[in-house]
């Protein structure tokens, strides 16, 4: 009983940093297998079996100190895991901006067939979900990156709240929305661009210098 009570309170300090699956799992039984082997130590040496259990767990360690222990040699041992937020910030981030502006150029050139006569219907057909595209592919791409990275590194979410904050506020900086020719006219078709926010003016601005 007092072993489950350990381990519980030991799986529980893992996840507070971020180690959990396997890697917690691998962990508790190496230290379980260990705290054992101290108690069987203890009573050959002629310990009560109780107090040679309560003394190897004692030595081993708190839960808290060998959770931290653990996650800081798991970082160490990847280069992710040295550069936390080149992976968990920088590259999150270059994904979404170079989304949005695959898409943004994209939506540009579909905006060009809105004016040609002989344009396929089912590329203007596009244009009533190409904005739905572009308002929701860069978050959910570059938060999936995020997502993996969190799931593979000591930390998790809680080394990476930063970045989940940052992307969606990028997100919400930028709308694009359109009209369709065929239910407005054949002159009718647009694509807009509306920014809102710090996020939405800063990358107004850049749009402005790069066009």
């Amino acid at each position: 009983m007092r072993e489950d009570s350990n381990i519980s309170k030991m799986r529980t300090a893992l996840r507070r940093q971020g180690v959990w699956g396997s890697r917690a799992e691998r962990l508790l039984q190496e230290w379980a297998d260990h705290v054992r082997d101290d108690v069987a130590h203890r009573v050959e040496s002629g310990v009560d079996p109780v107090v040679a259990g309560t003394a190897a767990w004692r030595a081993l360690g708190t839960p808290g100190d060998l959770a931290t222990h653990a996650a800081g040699e798991l970082a160490a041992g990847s280069w992710l895991g040295r550069h936390p937020w080149v992976a968990g910030l920088a590259m999150p981030v270059l994904v979404w901006l170079l989304t949005v502006a695959t898409l943004f150029f994209g939506g540009a050139w579909l905006g060009s067939l809105i004016t040609d006569p002989d344009a396929h219907h089912v590329k203007l057909a596009m244009l009533e979900w190409w904005p739905q595209v572009f308002n929701w592919l860069p978050w959910l791409l570059s938060m999936s990156w995020l997502a993996w990275m969190a799931g593979r590194m000591p930390g998790g979410w809680k080394l990476f709240w930063v970045t989940t904050v940052v992307l969606t506020f990028c997100s919400t900086a930028i709308h694009m929305d359109s009209i369709n020719p065929p239910l407005n006219g054949p002159e009718s078709g647009s694509i807009s661009m509306t920014t809102a926010g710090p996020g939405g003016l800063l990358l107004h601005g850049m749009l402005r210098l790069f066009l």
